[in-house]
């Protein structure tokens, strides 16, 4: 915009010097005179409306910030109600080399929760025993420690929240 606003100036400049007297050159620098007074008030409008939307996008960081910062650590929940689970099940902490890892994707309106298992007492390689696809975090967090929560959920149906979904 600043270039079109200077090449503008150069064209005044130049019918300005090329005849004065002349009223197709005076007409000429008139509609480029009013040109430029269009363009800078587009200017000025574009500068406050992207002003104005700077603005809403900080404000609404802030906005998450601040409800983030009220929010309960869900992870932290979710971790030990998964530690619960699998104390009840007979394993102990510090004891056979066992662990889960937590694995989350976000994508646009979607998130994917995994939680892997492994036991080196057993078997090397993680064990998928848990995932979900939730369109809210909360969602994904709720779903997550209510099965870990209830102790008839054993990892046979780790996929019922999936979609299309074979069990």
């Amino acid at each position: 915009m600043i270039r079109n606003m200077k090449a503008l100036d150069r064209a005044i400049e130049f019918f300005t010097i090329c005849n004065d007297k002349e009223i197709s050159c005076q007409s000429a620098i008139n509609d480029l005179l009013e040109l430029k007074k269009e363009l800078e008030e587009y200017e000025q409008k574009f500068n406050q409306k992207e002003f104005e939307y700077r603005t809403q996008c900080q404000n609404l960081v802030s906005a998450g910030r601040v409800e983030a910062d009220d929010m309960p650590d869900r992870l932290a929940e979710l971790e030990k109600v998964i530690l619960e689970y699998h104390l009840d099940k007979g394993y102990e902490v510090g004891v056979g080399g066992w662990n889960f890892k937590v694995h989350i994707d976000t994508f646009y309106k979607w998130k994917l929760l995994f939680i892997m298992f492994t036991d080196k007492g057993k078997y090397s390689e993680p064990e998928l025993i848990y995932q979900n696809l939730s369109e809210t975090t909360k969602e994904m967090w709720d779903k997550a420690i209510a099965h870990f929560s209830s102790p008839q959920n054993e990892v046979t149906d780790m996929n019922n929240d999936l979609p299309n979904s074979t069990n």
